[in-house]
């Protein structure tokens, strides 16, 4: 499957899919969220610093958006994760998007509200070139746009717009440190790895249907290491 050379990428948008609708605050309800947890419901959804990235920035945003009222812990789960992929993009299309659900949880009782999906995506064309415009997307640093989209319908889902819009250019007092477990430089080269074998996989399939040599991507030394790992 030999791609065409694409310089640029297609345009892409969010869904602000959360903004008509009810927030989880009733009208007049003051809280304030202090701790953020996030889990994931497959650990093969995007990088190994996905969760952490979720956290830090909702967390940040939650501290921007209200630091009064009654304290909250958010329980974040990220139910579906669809990276950029060639291969999906020229069967399938080039979107990508984060899902999930989020609760509040009252920290001294344990009583939860009623779990509220939240969305974000991001999308382009399909086919030929969009499978090109996908293998120029770096991975990782489309997951960190998909984080910062779904931190905001977070916030959307939790306050309304009217809240978060008034609070937007507000400095909160305090700020969430990351601790992500691996650095992005070593998270980018193990996805570029597998990006290539997948590609080069999809290739050789073709390659033998059309009886002819396959046009594979070169695979640097250092992906031994992640094409090795679990």
């Amino acid at each position: 499957m030999k791609l065409v050379k694409f310089s640029g990428l297609f345009l892409s948008f969010a869904i602000l899919s959360n903004c008509a609708t009810k927030p989880i605050l009733q009208p007049g309800e003051t809280v304030q969220i202090t701790k953020v947890q996030v889990t994931k419901a497959q650990r093969s959804f995007g990088s190994a610093n996905l969760e952490e990235d979720v956290r830090v920035k909702t967390q940040n945003a939650a501290y921007r958006v209200s630091e009064t009222g009654v304290e909250k812990v958010l329980d974040v789960t990220i139910t579906s994760y669809v990276g950029p992929s060639p291969g999906r993009a020229l069967l399938v299309g080039g979107s990508t998007s984060i899902q999930g659900t989020i609760q509040l949880v009252d920290p001294k009782s344990g009583a939860k509200t009623k779990p509220e999906a939240v969305f974000a995506g991001l999308y382009r064309q399909g086919g030929l070139l969009g499978a090109a415009a996908a293998a120029a997307v770096n991975p990782v640093d489309e997951e960190q746009r998909l984080t910062t989209l779904l931190a905001n319908q977070i916030m959307l889902k939790v306050y309304g717009v009217d809240t978060v819009q008034k609070t937007k250019s507000r400095s909160a007092t305090r700020t969430a440190t990351a601790n992500y477990p691996f650095s992005y430089q070593d998270e980018s080269r193990r996805f570029e790895c597998r990006n290539i074998a997948s590609t080069n996989k999809l290739e050789r399939e073709d390659a033998e249907e059309r009886e002819s040599e396959p046009f594979l991507t070169p695979m640097p030394a250092y992906c031994i290491k992640y094409l090795e790992a679990k």
